[in-house]
C-alpha cells in the first residue's frame, strides 16, 4: 500500500487535553502515529477509521456511543461518510500524566493486543460518556486542582475499561454472559442514581425475569442485593476519606433515605455509619 505518515509528537509533559467537535465537510486525516494514547468517544455522524497494517489496510467500523482507545503505535486514520461527518470527543493524553498508577502497565498491554480497543456496550459506554463529559467541564474550568481531578477521573476511566477488557480474575467480576458485565459496569457508573431493573433489561433486549435470573446466576446475588451491597461499599470509602456528613453520604451513595441507609448499612457491615466512621476514619 502506498501511503504517507506523520508521526505526531508533544512536546509537553505532562500532557493532557479533550474537547468535542465536528468535522468540517472538507475533513481530511492522514495516516499517523503519535507518543501519546487518544481515546475517541462517537457522538454522531457516519464514517470509519482506516490502520495502516504491514500489508493492508483494515476499516474499522463506528457506531454511534462507540469508545475507542488508541495507543497510538500503530498508523490510523478517521474518514467520514460524505454528507455527514463523525462528531466525537477526543482526549489526548501522555503516560506521564497518570505516572504512577499500575493501571497503566495494563493499559499498554491491552492496548497493544487490540488495535484499536473498541468498546460498544451501551451500558459501559455510558459510563464512560458521563466521565468525559465531567472531564470537559473541569478541563474547561481550569480552577485550582482541575489537573488532579481530572487525573482521577480519567484513571477511573481507564479502570472501567480496563475491567470490562480484561481477563484477569479479581479485577472485575467477570461471568461466562457478557450481558451481566455490562449490567455490573453500568451500576458502578450509575451506583449513585435511580435504577430500574425494568430498564436495563429493555437495554439488554431481554425479560424482567429472564435478567433477573441471569444476574442471580452470574453473581450470586439478585439485583437490588448486589445494587445494596455496591452502594454501602462506596459509603464505606466515602466515610473513611473524608468528614462528610452520613446523610450526605447516604444521598451520595444512592439511597433515597436515610433510614434506609442506616437500616442497609447494619445489616451488610454489622455496624452504624457512625460506628464505622469511629472504627474506621481517618487518622485510626
Amino acid at each position: 500500500m502506498d501511503y504517507t505518515v506523520q508521526h505526531l509528537i508533544r512536546t509537553q509533559r505532562p500532557f493532557f487535553s479533550i474537547g468535542e467537535g465536528i468535522h468540517p465537510d472538507d475533513f481530511h486525516m492522514d495516516f499517523h502515529t503519535h507518543d501519546f494514547f487518544e481515546i475517541g468517544y462517537v457522538i454522531g455522524g457516519n464514517g470509519h477509521y482506516e490502520v495502516a497494517e504491514q500489508d493492508h489496510v483494515r476499516q474499522v467500523g463506528v457506531q454511534k456511543d462507540m469508545c475507542l482507545l488508541w495507543d497510538g503505535a500503530t498508523a490510523h486514520r478517521a474518514v467520514d461518510e460524505p454528507g455527514t461527518p463523525l462528531h466525537q470527543i477526543i482526549m489526548t493524553f501522555d503516560d506521564s500524566f497518570i505516572e504512577g498508577y499500575s493501571l497503566l502497565d495494563r493499559i499498554r498491554a491491552v492496548t497493544r493486543q487490540r488495535v484499536p480497543l473498541c468498546i460498544n456496550d451501551m451500558l459501559v459506554t455510558a459510563g464512560i460518556r458521563q466521565i468525559l463529559r465531567r472531564l470537559i467541564a473541569e478541563h474547561r474550568n481550569n480552577a485550582a486542582g482541575s489537573g488532579d481531578v481530572c487525573r482521577a477521573l480519567l484513571v477511573e476511566l481507564l479502570t472501567m475499561i480496563y475491567r470490562r477488557t480484561s481477563d484477569t480474575p479479581g479485577d472485575a467480576v467477570r461471568t461466562q454472559d457478557g450481558r451481566i458485565d455490562a449490567a455490573c459496569s453500568y451500576i458502578a457508573a450509575h451506583y449513585h442514581e435511580q435504577m430500574q431493573v425494568s430498564s436495563i433489561a429493555a437495554s439488554l433486549d431481554v425479560s424482567v425475569r429472564y435478567f433477573s435470573e441471569l444476574f442471580r446466576v452470574g453473581t450470586g446475588k439478585t439485583f437490588v442485593e448486589y445494587v445494596n451491597t455496591y452502594r454501602i461499599s462506596m459509603a464505606q470509602q466515602m466515610l473513611t476519606g473524608g468528614n462528610e456528613r452520613i446523610i450526605t453520604i447516604a444521598f451520595e451513595s444512592g439511597f433515597d433515605s436515610i433510614s434506609h441507609f442506616n437500616a442497609m448499612f447494619k445489616k451488610i457491615t454489622g455496624m452504624t455509619p457512625g460506628e464505622y466512621r469511629e472504627r474506621n476514619g481517618a487518622g485510626r
